[in-house]
């Protein structure tokens, strides 16, 4: 790695994502296995994306997840 992105990573050591895919399920009355359904995930991964497990997601997963909780903005996300 070169100096600016080990810099970065000393700065933002203890940042951190929260996760409101659950306050977002909640507020449009629709479950874990809904969701999943509607995207094609897994209700597995659904879950442990909610409970802040270590999982990866990519970009397709992201925007279908936003599709289906019909929202355009990563912070709504986030």
């Amino acid at each position: 790695m070169n100096d600016v992105v080990i810099g970065t990573a000393e700065i933002l050591k203890d940042a951190y994502f929260v996760v409101k895919l659950d306050d977002l399920l909640k507020e449009r009355g629709m479950t874990q296995k809904e969701l999943a359904q509607m995207t094609g995930m897994r209700v597995g991964t659904i879950s442990e994306f909610v409970n802040g497990k270590g999982i990866s997601l990519n970009k397709v997963q992201i925007l279908a997840m936003m599709a289906a909780l019909r929202i355009t903005n990563l912070h709504e996300m986030f």
